[in-house]
């Protein structure tokens, strides 16, 4: 289950109950504690719910938020997700980072028919836990310092285990992806010079961006978009976009 679908489905638990418990939660979905504690975080921020000690109750009755657009991004991930998983072959290291878009990269790997007899590394939690599952794989868990807005490791500490990894293909996140500024982007720094990091010692990197995010850029430009193996994204880009995207060497657009 992706994490717009999930928090959707702690809106509608809430609205059938007074109160849930961060224990019950990790429960019913079958994720740390962290994991809800981030997801119920940002559903206060988004004023639908009050925080209370172990926990999370309503504030007021729950209209599901944006949820057309919760269902159109999660279908968005899962076709970038299997345009992705046609780019891993057996025997090979894929290394997973911290995004949304790799979390259904996860789940469709336990979901698939074919076993893939690979080794995933991977810097997010919510990936380990997934993949944990899947006795056919190998996996490397790269730690460090938590940052507990991404539910994941970032840093020095994860830069350090990095660099001793060689993956044969990596995917990594991102909140924008800039075809003529030549950037790819996140909003976390610490995030973002991880993602460096990774790109850095992967014989193939590709990102994977949402078409909305086309254009689109945050505060921390991490790495060049011409340094990447390619583009996974859910819809054929603009003709502007393509054109550019042809004057990179060796850079594939993939759209499934």
């Amino acid at each position: 289950m992706f994490q717009e679908e999930r928090r959707q489905k702690i809106i509608e638990i809430l609205n059938r109950q007074n109160a849930v418990s961060v224990k019950e939660l990790s429960k019913i979905f079958g994720i740390t504690d962290d994991t809800v504690r981030a997801d119920l975080d940002s559903l206060e921020e988004q004023g639908v719910l009050k925080r209370v000690h172990g926990g999370a109750m309503p504030v007021r009755s729950v209209a599901p938020p944006v949820n057309v657009g919760n269902i159109q991004k999660a279908a968005a991930k899962r076709k970038i997700a299997q345009a992705a998983l046609k780019l891993i072959r057996d025997g090979e290291m894929i290394f997973l980072d911290v995004s949304a878009g790799n979390l259904a990269v996860a789940e469709l790997l336990l979901q698939s028919a074919v076993r893939y007899n690979i080794t995933v590394a991977t810097n997010m939690i919510d990936v380990l836990a997934m993949l944990a599952k899947e006795k056919n794989m190998k996996l490397i868990f790269v730690g460090g310092a938590l940052n507990k807005h991404r539910n994941g490791f970032c840093g020095s500490l994860t830069l350090d285990f990095i660099e001793r990894l060689k993956p044969d293909i990596a995917f990594v996140g991102a909140v924008g992806a800039d075809i003529n500024a030549d950037s790819v982007s996140s909003y976390d720094i610490e995030d973002g010079l991880t993602k460096a990091g990774i790109i850095r010692i992967s014989k193939k990197a590709y990102v994977l961006a949402d078409s909305d995010k086309l254009g689109g850029s945050g505060n921390y430009n991490y790495a060049k978009l011409s340094s990447l193996s390619g583009l996974i994204t859910d819809q054929t880009p603009s003709a502007e976009f393509m054109r550019q995207a042809k004057k990179i060497p060796s850079f594939e657009v993939i759209v499934p």
